[in-house]
Parts: structure tokens; sequence; C-alpha cells
């Protein structure tokens, strides 16, 4: 994407908490919280700016809280108040870097 635009603004939304049932329980699938933080790294030293609904969600083993007040299937799969909150949050969070970006130019 960079090579094709190269002056475009480019948001990698990492993955919320995922579920998996271990011993009965819904827990974090093993591996997410690396994936992450892999995507995170990449997306940074690619120029690339990166949000982070896992840690957003509460990290490890948030699904289960998710799921449990009725915003997410146990899986990870938002449902429609999950997914109220992500959007509302995404749109927070660009809304609130555009403004620090615009009271840094105001310096300069």
């Amino acid at each position: 994407m960079k090579n094709r635009a190269k002056n475009a603004s480019i948001l990698v939304i990492g993955p919320g908490d995922m579920g998996v049932i271990r011993r009965g329980s819904n827990v974090s699938h093993p591996y997410i919280g690396r994936v992450v933080e892999i995507m995170k790294q990449c997306a940074i030293e690619n120029g690339c700016a990166f949000w982070d609904t896992y840690h957003l969600m509460g990290g490890q083993n948030s699904i289960a809280a998710w799921a449990q007040k009725g915003y997410a299937a146990r899986d990870g799969h938002f449902i429609n108040r999950g997914q109220k909150i992500i959007a509302a949050e995404l749109f927070k969070g660009i809304n609130d870097a555009y403004k620090k970006y615009l009271d840094r130019i105001k310096i300069n």
C-alpha cells in the first residue's frame, strides 16, 4: 500500500480478544496477545498508525467479560452492542489524534 500511495495515511486495526474454550472456561486464544504485538510493531516500522482493539477490550481473557456483558460472542465476534462500543472508541481515537495533530502544527 505504501509503495502505491506514498503519501497515504494508513491505520492498521488490530484484532480484539478471541476466545477458545479450555477446561470449560472461555479464555483468550493462546497466541492473540503475541499476534497483536507483532502487528503493532510491523505497523509502526512501516510508518502506519496502529489501533489496539485487544487492549481496548481489556487484554488477555477480556473476551469472557465482553461475552458476559452481551458485547461479543464467546469466540470474539462482536454483536451489535459491542460493535457500537468499538466504533465509538475508534472514532474517538481518530478524532483525538487529529486534534493533537492540529495542536502540534499550530505551534510550528
